[in-house]
């Protein structure tokens, strides 16, 4: 039990808690892997969001810290008029004017963090802060409202969808992928998590930023295509437009340690790790065409073409001898159409097409 006393009566929930200890250890520091914990955490419900929402109004962060926040987790947080002055000893006075419930403690005590006087204090200032959002928008100044608009948009297996953002921008999606776009008064961003997708910008005075792997940042005004393929390699291809590629995502401008992208060239790197990007000389694919299904080859291993079609099927596609997967094919292939597909790559292999309720075999005569 703790001797706390809560605004209005108000206990504070778990989200609540939590999220004023997330922002007492930003205040100390994040390393990349926590900044990542914490996304999965904000992500996780629409309680933890609007907990962390509510926090980060009261939290005494820097801009810097701030700044930090917003990019990770691609949301703008609004913040009180002079927060960066309320110190723990501050926020515990701030408290002390509202409500005489105790609180009871539900969580283990961090005995050694050192966090748990700063973490009541923000929890005890941001309930206060919950408590008077609640009595009605009209007590709350406009500056206080959420500027932001968050959305995630995703497909299923063997789906190409199309949407329209909030800004007008033109955004496609591959078959099972999953993005993440956030859009307030300053900035767009976008974070890909899977899949491949392809983003039209429209014409705003607001860049237009995606965040991909470890931090990276890819700044760009026109079209862009991105993916994380199955083994975590992140491709991107600027298609028409200007961009360029940050790829530690720091700089004190938009341009510092920048890496210029070039219209249809292929920049690979790993989503984990600090491993530089890496410009492909000759790409085995020219993806141009693939929100219409249609992908250019050029000598490609029939292995990774049928696993690239299989992205699609209903039904896959199954090599029964193994040692046809060394084999090589060029060309224009539909790979929306697997049983089309099987049957093309059986007449150019002199190849026997099986259908069996597990997928389409292929096989030697």
């Amino acid at each position: 039990m703790t001797g706390e006393e809560w605004p209005g009566g108000h206990t504070p929930g778990a989200a609540a808690l939590d999220a004023a200890t997330w922002c007492a250890r930003i205040r100390n520091g994040l390393t990349e892997a926590e900044f990542a914990d914490l996304g999965n955490w904000f992500r996780t419900s629409d309680d933890n969001r609007a907990a962390f929402e509510t926090s980060m109004l009261v939290a005494p962060l820097t801009p810097q810290q701030r700044d930090a926040v917003e990019r990770a987790l691609m949301h703008s947080f609004p913040a009180l008029p002079g927060v960066g002055s309320i110190s723990a000893s501050g926020a515990a006075a701030a408290m002390s004017h509202h409500g005489t419930a105790r609180q009871t403690d539900r969580r283990p005590e961090r005995k050694k963090s050192g966090l748990r006087p700063a973490v009541l204090a923000a929890a005890a200032l941001a309930a206060t802060v919950a408590v008077v959002l609640g009595l009605g928008t009209k007590l709350v100044p406009a500056s206080l409202a959420p500027s932001a608009r968050a959305a995630t948009y995703e497909t299923g297996h063997g789906s190409i969808r199309s949407f329209t953002l909030e800004d007008g921008s033109a955004l496609t999606l591959d078959s099972d992928s999953r993005i993440d776009v956030s859009m307030d008064s300053r900035a767009r961003h976008a974070r890909l998590l899977h899949g491949r997708a392809r983003l039209a910008a429209a014409r705003d005075r607001r860049p237009f930023t995606i965040i991909a792997g470890s931090g990276r940042q890819i700044a760009f005004d026109a079209v862009i295509d991105i993916g994380i393929d199955e083994d975590q390699l992140v491709d991107l291809r600027l298609r028409s437009g200007n961009g360029h590629l940050k790829p530690d995502g720091k700089g004190s401008n938009g341009q510092a340690g920048a890496m210029p992208l070039s219209v249809d060239q292929q920049v690979v790197f790993p989503a984990a790790g600090a491993t530089a990007p890496k410009v492909v000389a000759a790409p085995v694919a020219d993806t141009r065409a693939w929100p219409s299904g249609l992908v250019d080859y050029k000598a490609i291993a029939l292995v990774a073409l049928v696993r690239d079609a299989n992205r699609y099927a209903r039904r896959p596609i199954v090599l029964d001898d193994r040692t046809m997967g060394s084999l090589t094919v060029s060309g224009r292939f539909q790979l929306t159409d697997g049983e089309k597909l099987a049957e093309r790559l059986a007449e150019v292999f002199d190849l026997v097409v099986v259908s069996h309720h597990d997928g389409i075999h292929l096989r030697r005569r």
